[in-house]
């Protein structure tokens, strides 16, 4: 795996990580299309890359972006609700 390979696996594994966190933070309309749009790259990150090591790199990627952006949203959440509350 070079550079720039890395690079794209992990610009690729954001894009869909943070569209599988949106889904659970957006509304009924538009949870829809965050996960087509998050199924939609990630198909055409598996039919541009065909090696094991860049799929993989690519799965565990996107698991750490979301956990991220989950943790992330939900500290913001809750330190704009405590905000409300004073």
């Amino acid at each position: 795996m070079n550079w720039k390979s890395a690079l794209l696996a992990g610009f690729w594994s954001f894009a869909v990580g943070t569209l599988i966190g949106m889904y659970a933070f957006v509304q009924t309309p538009f949870n829809i299309l965050c996960s087509v749009g998050a199924l939609l790259l990630a198909i055409l990150y598996f039919r541009k890359y065909q090696t094991r090591g860049m799929r993989i790199a690519f799965v565990l990627l996107v698991i750490v972006y979301f956990l991220l952006f989950i943790l992330m949203m939900s500290f913001y959440i809750y330190t704009v609700d405590m905000q409300s509350k004073l």
